[in-house]
C-alpha cells in the first residue's frame, strides 16, 4: 500500500454560498485543504457551495497524510497571521486588495508562486 496518497490543494471559489444551509452568498475566496482524489473533491465542493466557478490554483504531489495536514495547517497559519487574509469558516480566505500572488510553503521550502487576481 502506498502511504503517499494525500495532496494539499488551493482553489479559487467564485461567487458561492457561505454555508450549504445558508442563503448568504460570498464573493470570490481562496479555499485550502487536503484530498486523495481532487476530481471527487471538486464535485463535492461544487455541490456544497452551489457554484460551478471553481478554479484549481495548486495541487501538491502526493504526500503522507501527516505531511499533507501539516502543510495545510502551515499555509492556513501563514494566510491568517502573516499575510492577514480574512478567514471564513471551512478554510476559506478572502484576499486583501493589495495581494497579487501567493507562495505555497511545504516544510520550510517555498514550492510555487501563483497569481491570485480577482
Amino acid at each position: 500500500m502506498n502511504k503517499k496518497n494525500v495532496s494539499f490543494y488551493i482553489l479559487k471559489l467564485g461567487r458561492h454560498r457561505k454555508h450549504k444551509s445558508s442563503d448568504i452568498w460570498l464573493k470570490e475566496a481562496i479555499k485550502i485543504g487536503t484530498t486523495n482524489n481532487i476530481e471527487r473533491r471538486l464535485k463535492e465542493l461544487k455541490r456544497q457551495y452551489k457554484t460551478e466557478d471553481i478554479q484549481v490554483l495548486f495541487v501538491s504531489e502526493p504526500y503522507s497524510r501527516e505531511k499533507a495536514l501539516k502543510t495545510e495547517d502551515r499555509n492556513r497559519k501563514i494566510l491568517r497571521e502573516k499575510e492577514k487574509w480574512d478567514w471564513v469558516p471551512q478554510d476559506r480566505f478572502i484576499k486583501p486588495d493589495i495581494v497579487t500572488e501567493y507562495t505555497v510553503t511545504v516544510r520550510s521550502r517555498r514550492i510555487e508562486k501563483f497569481p491570485v487576481y480577482f
